[in-house]
């Protein structure tokens, strides 16, 4: 909504930007980013790659600015989870809270996104810490790592006078989460045991 109403009255952008593009742009950049100055100057790009492309007044649609964001950020997101870049890479503790939500979610491939009570993730949580023989956060702690995770934009939270009772979903698609954590042993086995966390 923000990067829409930024989006009016910006010559380059106004008119030629579909409506679904535009939603498609912002939840990839607050995933990556967070800068809605990053999100305005990949609704431009995209609109020069339709103009490059020959398509003059054609509508800049979610291929255009999935194409654009992968061309300037590529593996960001992937990076960030898989400890690749120097800047603050994901505690054990969030990956294994990122996990857990995909577990309690039943998170598949090119699956709607699914929540989960914030109460039941918590249970999902501390088994596979067990399991994995890791301390266990309570649960004030695991609403810390919740509040990081979604600051981070990789959850959503949706909240709710009870606590327990908010609802948590994942906000990074569940195929770029499996590539992430291909590369990682502990969090792989986790996944692949998933049925045993449930």
């Amino acid at each position: 909504a923000v990067v829409s109403t930024q989006s009016t009255g910006v010559p380059e952008i106004e008119g030629v930007m579909d409506p679904s593009a535009i939603q498609f742009c912002a939840r990839k950049i607050s995933v990556i980013t967070g800068d809605i100055r990053k999100a305005l100057d990949i609704c431009r790009r995209a609109i020069e790659l339709v103009e490059m492309k020959g398509q003059q007044g054609g509508k800049v649609t979610i291929p255009f600015i999935s194409k654009v964001v992968q061309e300037v950020y590529g593996g960001q997101i992937q990076n960030q989870l898989s400890g690749k870049t120097s800047e603050a890479t994901l505690p054990l503790q969030q990956q294994l809270l990122l996990c857990s939500v995909a577990i309690a979610t039943n998170q598949k491939i090119g699956a709607k996104a699914s929540t989960v009570a914030a109460g039941k993730l918590h249970t999902t949580l501390t088994k596979v810490c067990v399991d994995r023989g890791l301390q266990c956060p309570d649960f004030s702690e695991f609403l810390d790592l919740t509040s990081m995770l979604e600051s981070r934009g990789l959850v959503s939270v949706k909240t709710h006078k009870e606590k327990r009772q908010q609802k948590i979903s994942l906000r990074v698609q569940a195929k770029e989460l499996e590539i992430v954590l291909e590369d990682k042993t502990l969090l792989s086995s986790i996944m692949d045991n998933a049925s045993k966390f449930c």
